[in-house]
């Protein structure tokens, strides 16, 4: 019979609208770039025979743009590095959380018949599609596990 888990990272790449959201980030930053080193060519290669106020406003303009350039070029990177911790510390939940989903929330709905606060958590679960987005369903084992085995709760929180 063959295999067909679903490997927790192509599970995070298809359903998180954390990291969906940020690769689209990502791509429209490197669209950024792409343009603002088009403007250094354009300006770069029209440069003969200009006055000077002209050519120090050209100067002025690269100088922007390579401090533009700069901004865009470590934000796309901070962007990148989130992603992969979020997807490390996601992978990990995913993994624990495939084996003991069924007996976290078996606690919770024995416990929600005395903990009012457990039991609004199930009852908000009904509101959202946590199959579909698998940031949401790791934010509610997480809480729902803290709860009932009276741990701390957890700071994941990248939906």
């Amino acid at each position: 019979m063959e295999n067909t888990t679903v490997l927790p990272s192509a599970l995070l790449n298809e359903k998180s609208m954390y990291i969906k959201i940020n690769l689209e980030k990502v791509e429209k930053i490197g669209k950024m770039i792409e343009l603002l080193n088009k403007r250094k060519e354009i300006i770069n290669n029209e440069q003969v025979g200009l006055p000077d106020f002209e050519s120090n406003e050209r100067k002025i303009l690269l100088l922007k743009t390579d401090y533009e350039l700069a901004k865009h070029h470590k934000n796309s990177i901070d962007i990148k590095k989130e992603i992969d911790g979020y997807i490390e510390k996601a992978t990990d939940v995913i993994t624990e959380m495939d084996t003991r989903w069924d007996e976290i929330i078996a606690k919770a709905k024995k416990e929600g018949v005395h903990k009012k606060d457990i039991r609004d958590i199930l009852k908000s679960m009904d509101d959202v599609d946590i199959e579909d987005n698998i940031d949401v369903k790791i934010n509610y084992y997480l809480h729902l596990k803290s709860m009932v085995l009276n741990q701390k709760t957890p700071e994941f929180k990248k939906v």
